[in-house]
């Protein structure tokens, strides 16, 4: 990704600065953001994006420590966003993002490390009028099922 396109570096320079991330939990991941200890939010430099993805994708990963029930710290999670710059309709995002989260889940898996949290976020800048379609959209089934 780098060096593709200037859009591509200000949004992962944006997802870089942890005071920025940790607002965007805060307030466009309220469900999660509120079990979040946002304090201890630290970036790490790991990244999961396999070299024939690179060239598509970039994710940026933090670990996190987690609220217990008594709202005492817990063990750190590590939390990756997914970043996917869009300047045109894609045919189903949907298909690229399961790419990625499939092959992130697998190195994982193979390695015995622990799933993390992968979070995609997509922003889109193009021409055109982004239709939000759900995954369920891009399956032909019957009117009634």
């Amino acid at each position: 990704m780098p060096g593709n396109n200037p859009h591509d570096e200000l949004f992962k320079a944006t997802f870089s600065i942890t005071s920025e991330v940790a607002v965007f939990l805060k307030y466009y991941l309220p469900h999660l953001g509120r079990h979040l200890h946002l304090k201890s939010l630290k970036q790490e430099q790991t990244s999961y994006i396999s070299e024939n993805l690179k060239e598509f994708f970039s994710d940026i990963v933090y670990t996190c420590k987690w609220k217990s029930a008594d709202d005492s710290m817990s063990s750190g999670i590590k939390i990756a966003f997914l970043l996917e710059h869009k300047s045109y309709l894609p045919d189903n995002i949907y298909i690229q993002l399961l790419r990625y989260l499939t092959e992130t889940y697998h190195y994982q898996y193979q390695n015995k490390q622990a799933l993390q949290l992968t979070i995609p976020v997509v922003v889109y800048h193009g021409a055109d009028k982004w239709q939000m379609r759900t995954f369920e959209d891009y399956f032909e089934l019957p009117d009634q099922y």
